[in-house]
């Protein structure tokens, strides 16, 4: 089992990290560049104390701490072009650092694993001083606090739900199924996909940054979930139970925002299925596409086009369907 998850791990922690360019915040102030010192102080704090544990009750501790940082991150992170990747490097560092201390106590040697969080975290602090010497040098730079441009354009909201968001949902519900070493390694694989994909694709606009950054860092926190669990940590006293609970609550509740964001320049309608036995949605307007779900009679939908033949309703994950147009009523007691 060791050398199973040793060799996972390393494969998590050598990912290379594709840093997408940004097109959509505004560059970095000088009080951007404030609340980022801050954010890096406690960053660093949250290094150091990883190399300094030494049992499972300080394991506990950091990562009792990373995610109070986390949130601190995912709230002040200046919404501008330089503190994307800042932010993005400094939270999957901190998470790593958790999961190098986790290995650290399964009586493996975890020298080896630090390289990549070193890397990583010289390339933070490199960029930082890039934004400190620009910043010094007089550079002349909009305040970007509330920069208005960097909420999602319906293009960019499109891009992220439902597809980077449902790829998020299938490797949440593939790490919730993990009971052994084979599912793991699974789970561990769709992982690295993702994590790459979310760095090569996700929009850099304001609502995708939160999901971004709530995505990686969840996704990361199964890992050292796993690392508990094959310490013979107690599933009553792992850590790491309630925060993916409680972080997984936090996302379905932004999801909504998200999912009606996509439809904040449409008429949404409240239908019901009127067919006696009930309704097919389908994946496209036509008897030959997929049957997504079967609909009972008098179920709610939420459409979002009713002008043609084809009614197009949204799910609650941000994916779309079709239902007969015949097969539909505004009248809810059909």
């Amino acid at each position: 089992m060791k050398s199973v998850l040793i060799s996972l791990l390393l494969l998590l922690l050598l990912a290379p990290a594709a840093h997408a360019s940004d097109g959509a915040f505004a560059p970095c102030s000088a009080a951007d560049l404030e609340t980022l010192q801050q954010l890096e102080s406690g960053y660093g704090a949250l290094l150091v104390q990883a190399t300094r544990t030494r049992n499972t009750a300080l394991l506990r501790f950091l990562v009792e701490r990373q995610y109070e940082w986390r949130l601190g991150l995912n709230d002040e992170l200046p919404r501008c072009a330089e503190a994307v990747e800042i932010g993005w490097l400094m939270s999957q560092v901190s998470g790593d650092a958790v999961a190098v201390a986790a290995i650290g106590l399964s009586e493996e040697d975890p020298g080896w694993m630090l390289a990549p969080i070193e890397s990583g975290q010289a390339r933070a602090v490199a960029l930082l001083e890039e934004l400190t010497a620009a910043l010094d040098g007089g550079a002349l730079r909009p305040q970007s606090l509330d920069d208005a441009g960097a909420a999602c354009s319906d293009e960019q909201l499109a891009i992220l739900a439902p597809g980077i968001l449902v790829g998020f949902q299938d490797a949440g519900a593939m790490a919730l199924a993990v009971t052994t070493s084979e599912a793991f390694r699974d789970y561990a694989s769709a992982y690295l996909d993702l994590r790459e994909a979310m760095w090569d694709d996700l929009p850099h606009c304001r609502e995708a940054l939160e999901f971004g950054l709530m995505m990686n860092q969840i996704l990361g926190d199964f890992v050292a979930l796993f690392l508990h669990r094959f310490m013979d940590v107690a599933e009553e006293d792992n850590p790491l139970n309630p925060q993916i609970e409680t972080e997984l609550d936090r996302f379905a509740g932004k999801m909504k925002a998200v999912v009606a964001a996509l439809d904040r320049n449409r008429s949404v309608r409240s239908y019901y299925v009127s067919g006696d036995d009930g309704a097919n949605i389908r994946a496209c307007p036509a008897t030959d596409c997929d049957i997504l779900f079967v609909y009972d009679k008098g179920r709610e939908m939420r459409i979002i086009d009713d002008t043609g033949e084809w009614y197009e309703i949204r799910f609650n994950n941000g994916e779309t369907g079709f239902i007969a147009g015949f097969l539909a009523s505004i009248d809810p007691s059909v």
